[in-house]
């Protein structure tokens, strides 16, 4: 292919959203053995606009009137927009001032956490009836991480007055001096 006819990348950076079903730490491996990093962000109508004109005039420039596939949808009931992104790469972390996470500093990334992602519009057609654009991620601004613990998070507050509670120390302790 000569390099005149590759095609344009178009970037795209969301405003600070939700997360919803983040695979950023590790790739999602439950539809594709080579997995797929990947997140749901939730972004107001005001805030989504600018993505979804971005991605509806790309679509439009390459497909004329023809129907194609978008990777956002809106709730209706919330009014929220839903964007997804993937790749098979691991993105960059970025930490809110702007500055790189290494590696070893990136916390584990749950849904609720509030990002911003980054990447470009793959415009695509794989049949004349099986076109769209698709979002690929590159990059993540945690702004403010919502961390998992042990794959799990609590979805409880405390209960004033509750009788039973967990002796953490206690049960590392019973771990650690567990004879095998």
């Amino acid at each position: 292919m000569p390099k005149n006819d590759k095609k344009k990348l178009i970037d795209f950076t969301t405003p600070v959203g939700t997360a919803k079903y983040p695979h950023l730490n590790n790739p999602d491996t439950a539809f594709d053995a080579e997995g797929k990093y990947k997140s749901e962000i939730l972004l107001s109508p005001a805030d989504a606009k600018g993505l979804m004109d971005l991605i509806n005039s790309s679509a439009k420039e390459a497909f004329g009137d023809a129907e194609f596939r978008v990777p956002y949808q809106k709730d209706e009931e919330t009014g929220q927009v839903s964007f997804k992104a993937q790749s098979k790469y691991k993105p960059k972390f970025f930490d809110a001032s702007g500055q790189v996470v290494p590696p070893a500093s990136v916390p584990r990334i749950g849904g609720g956490s509030q990002l911003k992602l980054r990447g470009y519009l793959n415009v695509y057609m794989i049949t004349k009836t099986n076109v769209g654009v698709s979002l690929v991620l590159q990059d993540v601004q945690i702004v403010e991480a919502t961390t998992m613990t042990n794959g799990a998070s609590s979805a409880f507050a405390a209960v004033e007055g509750g009788g039973f509670t967990v002796d953490l120390e206690e049960v590392t302790a019973d771990v650690d001096n567990f004879d095998f």
